[in-house]
């Protein structure tokens, strides 16, 4: 099913929040080029990135990284301190699937 698909690209990706650094488009980091897609008309998203993290993993095994680049102030005052300094989050679409079982009992 399309849902089971979406789930499981769910657990491939790993979102970290990031102050922004002034920085736009192209970065080096660690000797690789980083593209940097701009947010434009976000007062708090500056731009976000994909990284795949996984060189030897294709397909389920695939591992990505999502910077999410915030406005320097935002990201001070509104992101909690367990997210900041590159805390990974990841995400587990439990209530996702739990609603989509409850729509498919009440049919």
């Amino acid at each position: 099913e399309d849902a089971s698909v979406a789930v499981e690209m769910l657990r491939m990706v790993h979102v970290v929040l990031v102050p922004d650094d002034g920085v736009s488009g192209t970065v080096n980091k660690n000797e690789s080029s980083c593209r940097r897609i701009p947010v434009p008309h976000s007062p708090y998203v500056r731009w976000v990135h994909l990284a795949h993290l996984s060189k030897k993993g294709s397909g389920s095994k695939s591992m990505y990284r999502l910077e999410i680049g915030l406005n320097q102030s935002y990201y001070q005052s509104r992101v909690p301190e367990p997210l900041k300094g590159g805390a990974a989050v990841r995400f587990f679409p439990v209530l996702y699937q739990m609603g989509v079982d409850i729509r498919q009992w009440g049919v």
